[in-house]
């Protein structure tokens, strides 16, 4: 695995470090609008969906070029 590959695997770990304390805040905080967890935790998988594509699409050019 080079260094880019890392990188994204690390991103994409993170977010779903962030999704996942997300949820825990949205279980146990009151101070926070229910629909403002809601929106924080559909970025947070939005932006996972979106490295995770990224990191596919990159791997797809890279099997292309040593082709």
């Amino acid at each position: 695995m080079n260094q880019h590959e890392m990188e994204f695997n690390s991103a994409i770990r993170r977010t779903d470090q962030l999704i996942s304390l997300l949820m825990v805040l949205e279980d146990n905080v009151d101070a926070l609008e229910q629909t403002e967890m809601e929106s924080l935790i559909s970025l947070a998988k939005d932006l996972s969906i979106r490295i995770s594509a990224w990191l596919s699409d990159e791997q797809k050019v890279r099997e292309a070029n040593h082709a």
